[in-house]
C-alpha cells in the first residue's frame, strides 16, 4: 500500500540529493542492460543490469531495466515539479495567510493603545516585544517554506525606500550591512503602520501621555 504522509523538505531533498550523486543520465536500455546514453551503443557506460538468469522472467526483466533507466530523468524531473507545485500553493494561499497575520497585527496594536491608554507603559511595551516575537516567527515559517530548489526572494521595501528618499545616494547595492539595516527597520516600521491602518500623527503623538516620573 502507498504512504499517503506528504513528503517533508528534508525528504525531497534526499530524494534530489541521490539523483544528483548517481551516473549521469540519460540512460538507455538493451534488453535487460541499462548503459549511459539515450539508445545503446558499442562503448557506452554500462550501469548494470536486471536480468534473473530466468528464461521465463526475461520480459519483467525488461521492464525492470526500463523503469530504472527511465527514472534517471524521471525522478529530477518530478521532484522539480513537486517544488514548482508546493511554490504555486504557497502563492495561492499567500492572501488568505497575510490577511490573517494582518488582523492578528491588528489585535496586538489596539492591545498596546489599550495599555497606553490606561498608562500601562510597561503592558504596552511587552505587548510590542510578543508582536516582535511573532513576525520573528512568520518570519521563520515564510523561509522554511520557500521551495529549496531556488532561494527566498529578496525583501525589495528596503531599496524602494531607500530609492524613493535618496534619489542622489550612491545605490542601493553600495550601502553597507549598518546602512541597509537601517532602512530594513524602516521596512518594518512602515508594515507596522499598514497593519494599524496609518502612520501615528503628530497629533497622536502630542496627545499620548508622558510616562509618570
Amino acid at each position: 500500500m502507498t504512504d499517503q504522509t506528504p513528503l517533508t523538505d528534508q525528504q525531497l531533498d534526499e530524494i534530489d540529493a541521490r539523483a544528483k550523486a548517481a551516473t549521469p543520465g540519460p540512460w538507455c536500455t538493451d534488453s535487460w542492460e541499462i548503459y549511459q546514453g539515450t539508445e545503446y551503443e558499442a562503448g557506452a557506460e554500462w550501469i548494470g543490469e536486471t536480468c534473473r538468469g530466468r528464461v521465463e522472467g526475461l520480459a519483467q526483466d525488461r521492464a525492470d531495466a526500463a523503469f530504472v533507466a527511465a527514472a534517471r530523468t524521471d525522478v529530477p524531473q518530478l521532484v522539480a515539479e513537486v517544488r514548482r507545485l508546493r511554490a504555486r500553493v504557497a502563492e495561492l494561499e499567500r492572501p488568505a495567510v497575510e490577511k490573517r497575520r494582518n488582523e492578528i497585527r491588528q489585535s496586538f496594536v489596539v492591545l498596546a493603545a489599550q495599555c497606553e491608554q490606561d498608562r500601562d507603559y510597561e503592558g504596552a511595551f511587552n505587548v510590542e516585544c510578543q508582536l516582535r516575537e511573532r513576525e520573528e516567527q512568520w518570519k521563520a515559517e515564510d523561509a522554511a517554506n520557500q521551495p529549496t530548489a531556488r532561494s527566498a526572494e529578496p525583501d525589495t521595501l528596503p531599496a524602494w525606500l531607500y530609492q524613493r528618499f535618496m534619489a542622489a545616494g550612491d545605490g542601493w547595492e553600495n550601502l553597507d550591512a549598518d546602512q541597509r539595516a537601517y532602512w530594513e527597520h524602516q521596512a518594518s516600521a512602515v508594515r507596522r503602520a499598514v497593519a494599524r491602518n496609518g502612520f501615528k500623527t503628530a497629533e497622536d503623538t502630542a496627545a499620548r501621555p508622558a510616562p509618570s516620573a
